[in-house]
């Protein structure tokens, strides 16, 4: 009995180099790489790592700007605010946010608009994407600012 034929790769590197990009595939390159299949390898490695990742940072994500908005709810709670369309602190008027941030969230209203879902507060904080709450993290947020809307207050001197 012959031993059976090496199997063929189910696409050439040439062809993967071309869907990804020499650039791409060069970046997971080592000096002593004997030839393409290592730096192939260690990209299929990073990967299943991003795809074991992946879970995780998405309840991370969902937590985070669940409680930013909990955080931000409590603050303004007291606060008597007009509302553009949803009843939110996201969506008062005047805002509380920068311009950056309110054209953000006016975005995630015409989308949600668009897709014909309901313009509820948890629509909308779905809506808005990880780079939205980080911002609202910024100093540009805090109490300590001379000028427009201060949405966290300074926290309590040690």
């Amino acid at each position: 009995m012959t031993p059976p034929a090496p199997a063929q790769p189910l696409i050439s590197y040439p062809a993967l180099q071309r869907a990804l990009s020499p650039q791409r595939l060069d970046a997971y390159a080592l000096p002593g790489d004997p030839d393409e299949t290592a730096r192939v390898a260690r990209y299929a490695w990073n990967l299943a790592l991003v795809n074991a990742l992946a879970p995780t940072l998405h309840v991370l994500e969902v937590a985070f700007r669940n409680e930013i908005d909990r955080a931000a709810s409590r603050i303004t709670a007291g606060r008597v605010l007009r509302h553009g369309g949803v009843a939110s602190w996201l969506d008062a008027v005047p805002s509380m946010l920068m311009e950056h941030e309110r054209r953000k969230v006016a975005s995630a209203k015409a989308q949600l608009r668009a897709r014909g879902h309901p313009h509820t507060e948890g629509h909308l904080i779905a809506k808005l994407d990880f780079g939205f709450w980080v911002a609202l993290c910024r100093d540009s947020y805090a109490d300590t600012r001379g000028d427009g809307p201060r949405l966290w207050p300074r926290a309590p001197a040690s």
